[in-house]
């Protein structure tokens, strides 16, 4: 009798309703489909799921690539030499942070959503289609993808670079946070005060316009693929897409999901060219260093950018708040992210720009 108690499957004695609450809680995309291939029965619950979190794994892996988190605020053993001219620095910027983002639009995001099912991330691979993975997963409510991130990223480990973003699309942008950083070092108690603030030279506002424009890229790209998913999901109320590296985040909720879909519906063929960013203002805040007294560390050419489109009829948030709710909500690296943009806004001298459309 114990034999045969043992042997039981004690899964089998559980409702489906149970089991689908299980399936919910479990989130990662990996772990369910693999679950779902287990039996039948596991194979007929889990599609019906509302909550669903997936890596997209390169085509030459076969599995779910996980890179490793990028700190917020690393310790770089390899700096740059005292002497290097901010001319190189600049240079550098604009190969990994304009090349390669346009030759991602290039090869993925100019392209037609009838093509191949596969997406070209770099020159020698390419990435699962969304679509293609989520495929039979027709009840999703709430979405959260991760995309491969690539070591010459701005603000990779290896370059010293701080550069985090936030955006929030509907049919368009409708408003994008960044903050940026030359460097994020642990605090020197020894240190001299910080030099006082000064003006921006033109190197410094070129690379300051290099970050935005990497961003908004990156932030474009992202958008595209939630054009090509919303019309396939269609009780999709929440979505988020964000990079292996941590780096930059688009969120949509539900009143932003229903604006999408319905501009994709009513002009199809726009829908399958890249997301056009409209004419942007953008509101600056730079400190040359920034002391961090909460997470023990200093920002160098700290900068804190608020873009919003041209125009815009109504704010539905003030600059303070969309500030806050883009960083600090979360472990140590958002909290220490909050607490620079925080002492950034009490800075009372700010620079103003506007950029055309593209």
């Amino acid at each position: 009798m114990t034999s045969a108690q043992d042997q039981q499957d004690h899964f089998d004695r559980l409702p489906d309703v149970i089991l689908l609450v299980i399936f919910n809680k479990l989130h990662d995309g990996q772990s369910l489909c693999r679950s779902k291939a287990v039996c039948k029965r596991f194979g007929f619950i889990i599609p019906q799921i509302s909550t669903i979190s997936v890596a997209i794994p390169r085509r030459s892996d076969g599995i779910l690539v996980k890179n490793k988190e990028s700190k917020v605020c690393g310790d770089h053993d390899s700096k740059p030499a005292a002497g290097k001219p901010r001319k190189a620095l600049l240079n550098r910027v604009i190969k990994s942070a304009v090349l390669k983002p346009l030759q991602l639009l290039t090869r993925f995001v100019l392209r037609k959503s009838s093509d191949s099912s596969s997406c070209s991330c770099d020159d020698d691979v390419s990435l699962h289609s969304p679509n293609e993975i989520l495929k039979g997963f027709d009840e999703i409510r709430s979405l959260s993808l991760e995309l491969p991130g690539h070591g010459s990223d701005i603000g990779s480990s290896d370059g010293g670079v701080l550069l985090k973003w936030n955006a929030k699309f509907g049919s368009q942008l409708k408003s994008c946070v960044i903050l940026g950083a030359t460097s994020c070092e642990k605090s020197d108690n020894s240190a001299e005060d910080a030099a006082p603030e000064s003006n921006f030279s033109d190197e410094d506002l070129k690379l300051r316009v290099v970050w935005t424009v990497s961003c908004l890229i990156a932030a474009s790209s992202r958008h595209h693929l939630l054009q090509k998913l919303v019309p396939e999901h269609r009780l999709l109320e929440n979505a988020a897409i964000t990079d292996a590296g941590k780096q930059g985040r688009i969120r949509m909720a539900k009143e932003e999901i229903e604006e999408l879909r319905s501009s994709t519906e009513a002009n199809e063929e726009a829908a399958a060219e890249r997301s056009r960013v409209p004419a942007l203002r953008m509101k600056m805040w730079h400190v040359p260093e920034l002391e961090l007294e909460g997470s023990g560390r200093v920002m160098k050419g700290a900068t804190l950018v608020v873009i919003r489109p041209v125009g815009e009829k109504k704010r539905a948030e003030k600059d303070g708040e969309l500030v806050m709710g883009a960083f600090g909500d979360g472990g140590e690296e958002e909290k220490a992210l909050g607490e620079a943009v925080k002492k950034m806004m009490k800075k009372k001298k700010t620079c103003t720009l506007e950029m055309n459309s593209f």
